[in-house]
Formats: structure tokens, C-alpha cells, sequence
């Protein structure tokens, strides 16, 4: 190992010329087979210089009849530039930019004097909504996002990276946007519980026969919900015995509900 050492420190300096003339006829040629790859493929090319090494720009010679029709370069350089990718950001795909009216902590749109014309109007700011997510990879552009105001209804997406409480405040936005979008009031409380059950292990589990149902201990509450008989049979199956302590079980059987009025009874003294 150390002749080998003392062989290559021992080099002269035309052997080390002759490595670099060795290298740039090596990419010569690759130039050069690129040209010919080129005027192959395109008969109107005539020459094309490129040079890997200084990485400067291309330069390409093309050569038309005169006697051929005009041949306008504008909308082949805009259709050239739409269909070229300059940047991108994996998973991401179609974005759209539009202002959205910026709102305090108690929901109120913010107002401010425009001063060409001394009228209120509404505070805006540019909102980029984008199709598919990368956060960890957007955090990366904070010169030109605001880091701290990313939101995905992704629900896994905000568990993995920002915590279960923002899972759980996205499952309650999610669900409270498809109720307003169709007219339908619903009471605060009952989409937070239905976000307490989906998240209370840490995780998020769907509100389905497979998720939240599923784990319930009363097999007349999951019968009540939906596949009667996928849920009867399972229950026969391990012999399972339902207390009648939940609301769904007690109607099932005709009985009043503990909840409410029903949560307790009145004791006379004897």
C-alpha cells in the first residue's frame, strides 16, 4: 500500500497532463455522440455545442429551406416551456394561488383602509391549495411559505408530523366543512366526541364497522350500526353477552336509556 502511495505522489507532471487531455477527449466524444444522436433524430439540426465541463448553456444551429413554410417559434417555446418541469416537489401535484380573507382568533374577517381610495375593505393574503402532500419537504421553501400556517386534511399526514391533537382538530374541521357544505346543522360536541373516539388510543381509527364499531364490548350496539348478521354471528360464534349498559343495546331491547332522566331514580325514603 505504500509504494503504491509513493507511485501516485511520484507522478509527473505530463503523466498528469496526459490523464486530463484523456478526460476531455472522453468527453468529446460523448458530446459528440449526443450531436450525432441529435441531427439523427431532428434533420433540420446542423450543429450542436455543449460543453459538460464549463456548463454552459447549449447551443443548437438549425437550418430550414427557404422555400418552407414560416415557422413561428413562439407557441413552440410556450408549449415547450408548460410541458418542461423546472421544479418539483414529489407528491405534490396541480396548485392553484388565489387571496383568502384573512380572519382573527374569534372567526372575524380583518379590515383595512386602502389608501388610494380611504375605503374599508377586507385583508387578504395569498393561499396556495395544492393536490397530494409533502410537508417535510415545504418546510424546506419557508422564504416563501409561512411554515406555521400548513394544513392538510390529510389526517395522517398531521398525525405523523404534527401530533394527535392536530389529527383530532383535523377530523372536527373535515367533518364540520361536509355538514356546512350541505345545509346541516350540527352541534359542536357531538363531532368533538366523534373525534375523541377516533383518536383516543393515540392513533386515528375510521368510524366504521372496521374501526370504532369493532372495538365496542356490546355486541347489540354493533349490530346496531350496520351488518346485523356479520355481527350475530360472531357473537354466537364466542358466546359473547352484552350487559345493556349502552344507549344502542337498551333501545334494541325496549328498555329506557341511562342517559338523561334515565341516568338515575328517585329513591323514597321508607
Amino acid at each position: 500500500m505504500e509504494d503504491d502511495d509513493e507511485n501516485e505522489s511520484q507522478k509527473t507532471p505530463a503523466e498528469s497532463s496526459d490523464q486530463q487531455d484523456d478526460g476531455h477527449e472522453e468527453e468529446a466524444e460523448d458530446v459528440l455522440d449526443a450531436a450525432t444522436r441529435l441531427k439523427r433524430k431532428f434533420q433540420h439540426v446542423k450543429k450542436f455545442v455543449f460543453t459538460r465541463r464549463s456548463g454552459k448553456p447549449c447551443r443548437i444551429i438549425l437550418s430550414y429551406n427557404p422555400s418552407m413554410a414560416k415557422l413561428l417559434l413562439l407557441p413552440l417555446i410556450e408549449k415547450a416551456v408548460h410541458t418542461s418541469t423546472i421544479q418539483v416537489i414529489p407528491g405534490v401535484g396541480q396548485c392553484q394561488l388565489f387571496m383568502e380573507e384573512v380572519r382573527d382568533a374569534d372567526g372575524k374577517v380583518l379590515k383595512q383602509i386602502n389608501a388610494e381610495n380611504g375605503k374599508e375593505e377586507d385583508v387578504k393574503e395569498p393561499v396556495i391549495t395544492t393536490e397530494g402532500v409533502n410537508l417535510p419537504v415545504m418546510r424546506a421553501y419557508q422564504d416563501v411559505i409561512q411554515p406555521h400556517s400548513l394544513y392538510t386534511n390529510s389526517v395522517h399526514d398531521m398525525l405523523t408530523y404534527y401530533g394527535v391533537e392536530a389529527a383530532r382538530n383535523t377530523i372536527i374541521k373535515e367533518i364540520s366543512t361536509v355538514f356546512a357544505g350541505h345545509g346541516i346543522a350540527v352541534d359542536n360536541r357531538h363531532i368533538n366526541l366523534i373525534a375523541d373516539a377516533m383518536t383516543q388510543s393515540g392513533m386515528y381509527k375510521p368510524f366504521s364497522r372496521h374501526g370504532v364499531v369493532k372495538e365496542s364490548g356490546s355486541a347489540l350496539a354493533k349490530m346496531s350500526f350496520e351488518t346485523v348478521m356479520g355481527f350475530l354471528r360472531e357473537a354466537v360464534l364466542h358466546g359473547e353477552s352484552d350487559p345493556l349498559l349502552g344507549p344502542s343495546a337498551r333501545i334494541v331491547a325496549g328498555r329506557r336509556g341511562n342517559i338523561g332522566t334515565g341516568s338515575f331514580d328517585v329513591v323514597v325514603g321508607v
